[in-house]
């Protein structure tokens, strides 16, 4: 499986599994049901036929506008999701730090208009119905084809915005997780705001200690136990190798007692 290294808000470095053309492709038809559905139903069973050109004009835009921003808004208010992404465990990362900023999803979106065919932006406000879904479909020969021969799995909107879309739960073994096993059923706590950091916070952390541990070089862990120290209110003393394996030890403890 293919992945990409992004880097975190403490300056390491974090390899995620990228989602793979197959399931962004699965998770599109997902959504294209979604929107055809929606498609069908406003524009065919609520169909007013109104006589008055204005108010006609303002029905075709109700159906229309939630279809053109449909993506944007979804992940805007999903986190980097659709509904079709959700389903499928996957979404949209920033590789410059992991959550896009609004100026990313926007890029996305206006790029997406191009690379998945703008001509069907066109069929949105004429026909609204088979020839948009026709069309729409086949326009989008292009885009997957440029994601299937990208390094990083991106379409143009993703090169161009500095995103990638990554699975949520990657096919790893417990060890590449942030659980360890505390086997001391008398362990005490040393740092208890260690359960204000987040599972994410603990699995950089697990992985900086590893690439610590491989690489013999510990110094590089200061970085991390300085932004941590505020966060818990504690200090790391002269060692951040034994601070931070006691913080995941100890949200580890708090976490699942």
């Amino acid at each position: 499986m293919a992945t990409v290294p992004v880097n975190t808000f403490v300056n390491v470095d974090i390899n995620f599994e990228l989602a793979g053309v197959d399931k962004r492709l699965l998770a599109w038809l997902i959504d294209f049901a979604i929107r055809l559905a929606f498609l069908y139903t406003v524009g065919n069973l609520f169909n007013p036929n109104f006589h008055n050109e204005a108010l006609q004009l303002i029905y075709r835009l109700c159906i229309f506008l939630p279809l053109l921003f449909y993506f944007l808004l979804f992940e805007l208010l999903m986190n980097g999701q659709t509904p079709g992404k959700k389903i499928l465990k996957i979404k949209v990362i920033s590789l410059e730090g992991y959550k896009p900023t609004y100026i990313q999803y926007l890029n996305r979106w206006i790029f997406r208009l191009i690379d998945l065919g703008f001509i069907t932006i066109i069929f949105f406000g004429i026909y609204l119905g088979w020839v948009y879904s026709s069309v729409f479909l086949i326009a989008n020969i292009v885009s997957i084809i440029y994601m299937v021969s990208s390094k990083k799995e991106q379409r143009i909107g993703d090169i161009l915005a500095n995103t990638v879309v990554i699975r949520l739960k990657p096919k790893t073994a417990i060890t590449d997780t942030i659980f360890i096993e505390i086997e001391d059923k008398n362990y005490k706590v040393k740092y208890d705001n260690a359960i204000k950091l987040s599972d994410r916070d603990i699995s950089i952390i697990k992985n900086a200690l590893k690439v610590a541990e491989k690489n013999n070089r510990y110094e590089n862990l200061w970085n991390i136990a300085f932004k941590i120290q505020p966060v818990i209110n504690a200090e790391a003393g002269d060692d951040p190798y034994y601070f931070l394996n006691t913080i995941v030890s100890d949200y580890n403890y708090l976490t699942t007692k």
